[in-house]
């Protein structure tokens, strides 16, 4: 079978047709489905904006929060150094008092010598020259009384004439120990001139006591007989 030219330029011009029509669909198709992706690709768009400004907006509250959080603990590690500062304050404070008390309760204890005192005294004691000792506390007051008794057994055993008078109002009362003797004075006596002299045997009394580490200091006293020794036993220091 053939086919004229006319039947040819027919056919051609129908499948031009075809073609123009095909083209103006796809053209049309690609215009209609590319405004539907656009404005599927505009919606993911708005919504991711969206997402983001939420998570912005989260972001910034956790920003927030965290930065409270900061400050929180900045003021609670504020307050524990606060507390630690307190607490070394009042452990100082604590430490003074206790050290106070433990003052007081030495200051107020009675008077007493240690087994070294007691052994250093009567080997000090024991040694020439020594003699007659009289040891005055004043009256009324039981600790001074207490010690003098304690020192009268030492003198005793270190050999001395010790004697004891609580019988006696001392003016002034001394603060510790002290040793009275006649004050040195130089009189005329039938033409000749005759010195007191401190008796002796205080060189015993005092090494004796610097070796035990106490204190008696030398004091002068009119009212003390010209060879006699007084061991003043007074408050409490």
């Amino acid at each position: 079978m053939s086919v004229s030219l006319e039947g040819w330029k027919s056919f051609f011009d129908m499948a031009a047709v075809v073609l123009l029509f095909l083209t103006f669909l796809a053209g049309a198709g690609a215009m209609i489905f590319g405004n539907k992706v656009n404005e599927k690709k505009d919606e993911q768009l708005r919504q991711f904006n969206k997402s983001l400004t939420g998570a912005q907006t989260e972001l910034g509250k956790q920003q927030e929060r965290t930065a409270e959080a900061d400050a929180k603990v900045a003021v609670l590690e504020k307050d524990v150094t606060d507390s630690k500062s307190e607490l070394a304050k009042q452990q100082a404070k604590a430490a003074e008092a206790e050290k106070a008390l433990i003052e007081l309760k030495e200051r107020v204890k009675d008077r007493h010598l240690t087994a070294e005192q007691q052994k250093q005294l009567i080997e000090g004691l024991s040694k020439e020259p020594k003699g007659q000792i009289e040891i005055r506390c004043p009256i009324g007051n039981p600790e001074a009384r207490n010690f003098a008794i304690e020192l009268l057994e030492i003198f005793k055993n270190g050999g001395w004439d010790a004697t004891l008078n609580d019988r006696v109002i001392i003016i002034p009362t001394p603060v510790g120990t002290e040793v009275w003797v006649r004050s040195p004075i130089s009189v005329a006596t039938q033409g000749a001139q005759i010195t007191t002299e401190v008796p002796v045997r205080f060189g015993t009394v005092k090494n004796a006591f610097e070796k035990a580490h106490l204190a008696a200091p030398l004091k002068f006293n009119p009212d003390v007989a010209a060879d006699g020794v007084f061991l003043i036993v007074g408050f409490k220091p």
